[in-house]
């Protein structure tokens, strides 16, 4: 009973795989401005110059990545075409904004997430669409980032001396993403933490994206000691959130909900259950302690939040 109330609570919420949509939020409030928003989750993406230096070396990456099942070496094209398809979308006036809630990159390489800024940056300046993130379990200090020579794979994991070079960090994530969430440019701007850094929570932020919106994206990631079952500053995939960091969102929701703004949570990680099972055969996809954050931040006035994590699409 108390599931199916704080579904109702919430509303709606968005789990979503690497997908292409526009999804209207008509409905939200009705004397908020009608906008639509894209949405492309769990990208994986992995950067084409990390497979090799020639044409013969990128076939051969693509070739082992697909004998372990993986579509790994097709991450640029399958994300070429998605955004693509959002930009058709955004010409022909059905997307007014472009949402990636996390799994940004295959194991936060650092050459991947440059390489997917740079495809963001086009897609804005050739569409004039905003694009907001925030990180996945994926994006950042990841042991096992790679790269590929054209002869062996070469992992953080068993190169830990090409860690630096390889992985992501959340200061340099910030930095790479600055122009999609982490610029306080103009209108409404808070951050959790006053900067990125190894520790709990450190990239969530709350913008104003339009007149009657408020985009609060929450940071729910183990990447940092302070934070990570194994005290050490290496990811892990499920999700939490500490009871500052809660305290924070639902003060932000507050604020926003008393500035006549109409709220949009934005997460990796399922604030709620989207499936009758999910928290017993699949416990890292929902955020831990879901039941009270969840119920929080409906009270204070978050009843719509877009997630990823499960490589599914459905609204709950």
């Amino acid at each position: 009973m108390k599931t199916r109330l704080l579904k109702k609570a919430l509303c709606v919420v968005l789990a979503v795989a690497v997908v292409a949509v526009g999804i209207p939020f008509s409905a939200i409030a009705a004397t908020a401005e009608t906008v639509s928003f894209g949405i492309l989750s769990d990208t994986h993406y992995y950067a084409e110059s990390a497979m090799g230096k020639t044409a013969e070396d990128k076939a051969e990456f693509n070739e082992m990545m697909l004998m372990n099942n993986s579509t790994t070496g097709l991450a640029p094209v399958l994300t070429d075409a998605a955004l693509a398809n959002l930009a058709k979308k955004a010409k022909n006036g059905e997307i007014d904004f472009l949402l990636l809630p996390g799994d940004l990159t295959r194991n936060a390489e650092y050459a991947a997430h440059k390489e997917l800024t740079e495809k963001l940056h086009k897609f804005e300046e050739e569409t004039g669409i905003p694009v907001y993130v925030i990180n996945g379990n994926h994006d950042i200090n990841n042991n096992r980032s790679m790269t590929y020579d054209g002869e062996e794979l070469i992992d953080s994991k068993n190169n830990p001396e090409l860690r630096d070079e390889l992985d992501t960090s959340p200061e340099e994530f910030e930095a790479l993403y600055k122009e999609f969430g982490y610029s306080s440019e103009g209108g409404y701007y808070s951050r959790y933490k006053e900067k990125a850094e190894n520790s709990e929570g450190s990239l969530s932020y709350a913008t104003d994206i339009n007149d009657d919106y408020r985009l609060i994206a929450l940071d729910t990631q183990l990447y940092s000691a302070d934070n990570t079952d194994s005290g050490t500053d290496d990811q892990e995939t499920g999700g939490r959130m500490s009871e500052e960091h809660l305290a924070w969102a639902v003060a932000e929701t507050e604020k926003a909900v008393a500035d006549g703004k109409t709220v949009l949570g934005l997460v990796h990680t399922n604030l709620i259950p989207h499936f009758e099972t999910e928290v017993d055969i699949l416990d890292q996809f929902v955020l831990f302690g879901w039941e009270k954050v969840a119920d929080a931040l409906a009270k204070a006035g978050m009843h719509y939040v877009v997630s990823g994590h499960t490589h599914m699409q459905d609204v709950a």
